[in-house]
């Protein structure tokens, strides 16, 4: 029964004056039991309270009355006992019925005897039905409520699967397999988990409350007890009373110490804990829906279908990149064929690399001075890239460097230096193009390394076909941080140069104006040095004919398009290709988004728990990020003045 409806069923009768509703109660008693976890007995007891209250309300009292609930059958009887008294003599008729009337009931009753007579509740009208209806709607919300609250109390401490419905600012919405909500505030989530709607994510019942009968469950990943329940659910010593967890001590997001003794002297307690894999701590991998694939579903994925179609570095790879440790994951096509389609970028950059190199090609990086400046930032990037994918494997984050990994390929390397390189590479300066040709080369060996235990089939294909590469990829050393690879400054300077080329292309893109339109521009800076090392790039891919630098712009802006990043002012005469109501709009466009982005970083820093608790890294890195901010909207707000 569903909680909004009122099951009626009514015999048929010779005492019936007309024809009334049927419903199938006992289908309604099923279905209510499954979906509201309320069981056929107390679902009985509350519509015969329900019942009753109303007839209470009807007859002044429901103490001469008989409701008789048949769940098995799907119907509902109602008797009023009135005792029989001589006709013309009835004083109450809610006590009381004359023999006449009596007899036509029980032929045989005799006078101060009692008969039970049929009510007809339908007979009561529109509002009678109603007003059952709504004291049952009541009263099964409120069973619903203590049902919710009495089930989670009693899993308060345990482990629950939880799909992520909606994320917000400072909590997450989850949905258990029954539908009932559950919230996990941002201090309950452990720093660096990143989910996305439709994830499902396993927790702690931290607590339950139930305010004015609301109830209100709370779910935690930080807790102690989740890691606890995590490998009693994992480890089957554990689970076995074999070995005994005596305490947890845990950073969540960086570290935990578990310390556990065994009672069996054939048990090596940190042994079973850790796994012949190093972890023990599993998520399953669910259908597209979030349920676990079964015969009985028919919703199992054939691996060998799948690599037939996709490869299995592709399978592999879906599996392993944006996974966090312990959580299901959904199986979803699509992400197979984004791995596939990366598989294709790289094989394709590969490609293009060995087509560049002469046949007496000698891998190795040149000499520090023979680097420039886009040299010296894609190779400090694969250095950090290397320290991080190494820091997140020591602590079992396969996911997260699969992650670092496919964006190093895919967005430095592949979309950012291959192209960076072409210029040189085409430009006749024989020893600019070897320079360029030997990082493309060194760099490419590295990615390929790190991303080997994720992708191992492409990744030896490709490497093999590299000059001066080693009979197999498996054998070579793993890419480590290097700290005479780590050139800050460059990398600096030339994410400046980056963000002023990206900031033009978007202008040019939104302004429609075609790229075989070249001109020329005015770049206003405070550091200049960089723009004018990269003015090759600034031709190639900002369309740039001649640059002109200048501290502070002066000069007359009629019939200029104005560019603003953190570090630079453009100024672009292509006004006669645009339309100036058009720029001013992208200019306020840029401005909102501007001023979004400071806002954001601004709450973060006036948050003290953030600037107390928060790696003293990030809260730096927030501060910069802040301040370059606020000078891309003084640089925004500047080109909008100079429109008019």
């Amino acid at each position: 029964m569903h909680g909004s409806t009122t099951a009626i069923h009514n015999y048929n009768s010779p005492y019936m004056a007309k024809k009334t509703e049927t419903v199938d109660m006992a289908s309604r008693f099923a279905e209510f039991k499954e979906l509201k976890n309320i069981d056929k007995t107390t679902m009985i007891s509350v519509l015969e309270e329900s019942f009753r209250n109303v007839l209470a309300k009807m007859f002044g009292s429901d103490e001469n009355f008989d409701v008789i609930m048949n769940p098995d059958r799907g119907d509902c009887e109602i008797y009023q006992n009135l005792q029989v008294v001589p006709d013309g003599e009835v004083e109450n008729a809610s006590t009381q019925i004359s023999l006449s009337e009596a007899r036509t009931i029980d032929p045989e009753c005799e006078l101060e005897e009692d008969v039970a007579k049929p009510i007809i509740f339908a007979d009561f009208g529109r509002r009678a039905i109603l007003n059952l209806r709504q004291t049952l709607q009541s009263k099964i919300l409120d069973l619903q409520k203590d049902a919710i609250y009495s089930k989670f109390k009693e899993q308060e401490g345990e482990i629950i699967l939880g799909e992520v419905r909606q994320i917000w600012k400072r909590e997450m919405l989850l949905l258990d397999d029954d539908q009932n909500e559950l919230l996990m505030p941002k201090e309950e989530q452990i720093p660096g988990d990143f989910f996305h709607k439709g994830d499902m994510v396993r927790a702690i019942v931290k607590k339950v409350d139930n305010p004015n009968n609301n109830p209100k469950v709370i779910v935690s990943r930080t807790d102690e007890r989740f890691l606890t329940r995590l490998f009693e659910h994992e480890v089957p010593e554990i689970h076995d009373g074999l070995i005994t967890i005596k305490r947890v001590a845990r950073i969540p997001g960086e570290r935990a110490k578990i310390a556990v003794e065994s009672y069996d002297d054939r048990i090596d307690p940190v042994g079973a804990c850790v796994g012949v894999k190093g972890s023990r701590i599993h998520g399953i991998v669910r259908d597209s829906q979030g349920r676990k694939m079964s015969k009985s579903l028919g919703n199992g994925i054939d691996p060998l279908e799948v690599i037939a179609q996709y490869g299995a570095d592709a399978l592999r790879f879906m599996l392993v990149d944006g996974s966090t440790p312990g959580n299901d994951m959904r199986y979803i096509e699509k992400k197979v064929e984004a791995a596939r389609n990366f598989a294709n970028k790289l094989w394709n950059a590969t490609r293009f690399v060995l087509m560049n190199l002469p046949e007496d090609f000698e891998p190795g990086l040149p000499s520090e001075e023979m680097l420039d400046m886009s040299d010296k930032w894609v190779l400090t990037k694969l250095n950090q890239v290397a320290g991080a994918m190494t820091d997140n494997l020591d602590h079992y984050e396969m996911g997260l460097a699969a992650a670092k990994i496919n964006s190093f390929i895919w967005d430095v390397y592949c979309d950012w230096f291959i192209e960076i390189a072409k210029p040189r590479l085409n430009s006749g300066d024989a020893e600019q193009a070897d320079t360029a040709r030997r990082v493309l080369v060194y760099v490419l060996d590295k990615a390929l390394k790190l991303l080997h235990p994720f992708m191992p089939f492409i990744t030896e294909e490709l490497y093999q076909a590299l000059p001066g590469s080693a009979e197999t990829i498996m054998t070579q050393a793993w890419p480590t941080f290097d700290a005479a690879h780590n050139w800050a400054a460059e990398e600096e300077a030339f994410e400046k140069v980056m963000d002023y080329i990206k900031a033009v292309r978007t202008m040019r893109t939104e302004m429609n104006v075609h790229p075989a339109k070249k001109t020329s521009m005015i770049i206003e800076t405070a550091d200049a040095a960089p723009f004018q090392n990269a003015q090759v790039y600034l031709a190639k891919f900002a369309f740039a004919t001649d640059v002109t630098f200048t501290e502070k712009y002066e000069g007359s802006t009629d019939g200029m398009v104005q560019v603003s990043t953190h570090a630079a002012r453009g100024f672009i005469p292509m006004m006669e290709l645009i339309d100036r109501e058009k720029e001013l709009a992208r200019l306020n466009k840029e401005k909102a988004k501007a001023e979004k982005e400071m806002a954001m970083f601004g709450n973060q820093l006036n948050n003290p728990k953030f600037v107390e608790r928060a790696p003293a890294a990030l809260v730096e890195e927030i501060r910069t990020k802040f301040a370059k901010s606020q000078d891309k909207l003084a640089n925004i707000e500047q080109s909008i003045k100079a429109l008019g």
